[in-house]
């Protein structure tokens, strides 16, 4: 049989583990419902810049991080998404759609 000394040493061990949890890249950018058609450059202001993809509907109409709704047609609505994947692979992204519009005040932009 076995038998157990209540008097011998009791062997503690200790580990201690880090567990790094990194945040996801933020995907958000601009995006109103409507975009008057003789806006110009329309600035998107993706919280991440480096990283980021972008596509959809409307991508084609991105340079820069900048949307030119003089180049789409008035009437049509677009889908967007941006897409950032950081250093170590995670990935989050957003979309949104808009619809270009013929609503420009006498300045030729946004009111």
């Amino acid at each position: 049989g076995t038998s157990v000394d209540p008097d011998d040493a009791i062997c503690l061990t200790e580990l201690e583990i880090t567990i790094l949890v990194n945040q996801a890249p933020d995907p958000a950018f601009d995006c109103p419902s409507e975009i008057p058609q003789c806006e110009g450059l329309f600035d998107l202001n993706p919280v991440t810049t480096i990283g980021g993809v972008w596509s959809g509907t409307a991508a084609q109409y991105i340079s820069n991080n900048q949307l030119d709704p003089t180049l789409m047609p008035v009437g049509a609505t677009y889908t967007l998404t941006y897409t950032v994947t950081d250093a170590v692979n995670c990935q989050e992204s957003m979309t949104c759609s808009f619809q270009i519009i013929n609503d420009c005040g006498a300045d030729g932009g946004r009111f």
